[in-house]
C-alpha cells in the first residue's frame, strides 16, 4: 500500500479515540500527522503476546542489581544483557563478531518460563543510547571509552553523543537520530533485537527514546525521532516479539499513530503528575497501559507516596507499580486489587 492510500484510508475508516486522534486499524500505515509519512505497518494479526488493560496487573521491573524473581508475577521487565544466559556470539558480517558473554540474570528466562503460569519476559533496550559498558558498544561508529561530552561537540566522524545524565548509567550516551546518519548504526542495533529472539524474550520494551527536546550533542528534528521510533516497532515485530513503548511524550502529537505500532505502552511517573490520561491511546485501541512511579523521595526530592498513586492508575485502567529510584528488587508497591 502507498503511503498516499494508506493516509486517506487511515483518515476515512479509522475509529477515534476520547481525544478525537484516529485509531488505525490492523494491517494499515500508522502515519505521521505532520509530515504524512508512514511511521510502521501495524500487524493484522499478531502472534506474540498482546496484553489487554488489567491482563498483567501482578508485574515487575528490576534494571539494576539486587534482583529477586522469586515472587510468582505475571510478567518481569529485565534488561537484556542482564538476561544471556551463555556466552553468546553475534555475527555482524563483517569478520568481527561481539561475544556477549551471561548475564547476571542467566537462568532467569528459562526459570520465569518454567512456572506455572509461564510468566512473561520483557527485554529491557534504549536503542536510542548505549552505554560505553556494553558488549557491542565497539561496533558503534566514533566508539571510545571516553568520547566527547557536553559542552564538547561529538567528532565528525562519529554517532556517540552527550551523556544522558543518568545517575545509575554514567557511561549511557546518546545516539545520532538523525535521518542521514541513523543507517550507520542502526543495523547494530538491531542485533539486538535477533539477541533477544534467541534467548526466549517475549516481548521488547524501548526505553530512551523520547530524546527530541534532550540535549543530545546533535540537532534533531521532531519527525526523525517519530519515524526512528516506529522503525523500532517494524523490527520488533519481524523477529515476532511483541513491542512495547515507554514514554514518547517529546513525539506527543504522534502519540495516537505510535500507539497503533506497538503492542502497548509504559509511562514513566504517571501517578506523579496525575497524567496517566496520556497514554489513552493505548486503551482507546485496547492495548495493555502500564504505570511505573517512584517511591518519594527520590534523589531530587520528588516521587509520589505509594499510597497516593493507585487511585490515580485505576480510572484510566492503567496497570501500575511504585519502585525504588534505581530500580532494583528493594521496594515494590503494586496495584493488584
Amino acid at each position: 500500500m502507498s503511503w498516499i492510500r494508506a493516509v486517506v484510508v487511515t483518515l476515512l475508516i479509522a475509529a477515534c479515540g476520547d481525544d478525537g486522534a484516529p485509531i488505525v486499524p490492523p494491517g494499515l500505515d500508522a502515519v505521521d500527522v505532520d509530515a504524512g509519512v508512514p511511521l510502521c505497518k501495524t500487524p493484522a494479526n499478531p502472534t506474540w503476546w498482546t496484553p489487554a488493560p488489567g491482563e498483567t496487573k501482578n508485574w515487575d521491573i528490576q534494571l539494576s542489581s539486587e534482583f529477586d524473581i522469586a515472587t510468582a508475577r505475571t510478567m518481569y521487565e529485565l534488561e537484556l544483557f542482564d538476561v544471556v544466559p551463555v556466552p553468546m556470539m553475534i555475527d555482524y558480517a563483517d569478520g568481527d563478531p561481539v561475544t556477549v558473554p551471561a548475564g547476571a540474570l542467566a537462568g532467569a528466562i528459562a526459570e520465569l518460563h518454567g512456572r506455572t503460569p509461564r510468566a512473561v519476559v520483557v527485554c529491557h533496550v534504549a536503542p536510542a543510547t548505549i552505554d560505553l559498558d556494553e558488549p557491542d558498544a565497539r561496533k558503534f561508529p566514533g566508539f571510545k571509552t571516553e568520547p566527547p561530552d557536553a559542552p564538547v561537540p561529538p567528532e565528525a566522524t562519529s554517532v556517540i553523543g552527550w551523556s544522558t545524565q543518568d545517575p545509575f548509567n554514567p557511561k549511557q550516551r546518546y545516539l545520532d537520530l538523525r535521518a542521514g546518519e541513523r543507517g550507520r548504526w542502526t543495523p547494530i542495533m538491531f542485533k539486538r533485537f535477533g539477541l533477544a529472539k534467541a534467548i526466549g524474550c517475549d516481548a521488547i520494551e524501548v526505553d530512551r527514546v523520547d530524546i527530541f527536546k534532550k540535549t543530545t550533542g546533535f540537532t534533531l528534528v521532531e519527525t526523525e525521532v517519530s519515524a526512528f521510533i516506529g522503525q523500532l516497532s517494524d523490527e520488533i515485530h519481524t523477529h515476532s516479539l511483541s513491542a512495547g513503548l515507554r514514554d514518547g511524550f517529546n513525539t506527543a502529537g504522534e502519540l495516537p499513530a505510535l500507539a497503533a505500532c506497538y503492542d502497548w505502552g509504559m509511562q514513566n511517573r504517571c501517578a506523579e503528575f496525575n497524567d496517566c490520561y496520556r497514554i489513552g491511546a493505548f486503551g482507546d485501541l485496547g492495548k495493555a497501559m502500564f504505570g511505573l512511579d517512584i517511591r518519594a523521595p527520590d534523589r531530587n526530592n520528588y516521587g509520589i507516596d505509594p499510597a497516593l498513586a493507585c487511585p490515580r492508575y485505576l480510572p484510566n485502567g492503567t496497570d501500575g507499580i511504585v519502585k525504588a529510584e534505581q530500580l532494583d528488587a528493594s521496594f515494590r508497591h503494586g496495584c493488584e486489587l
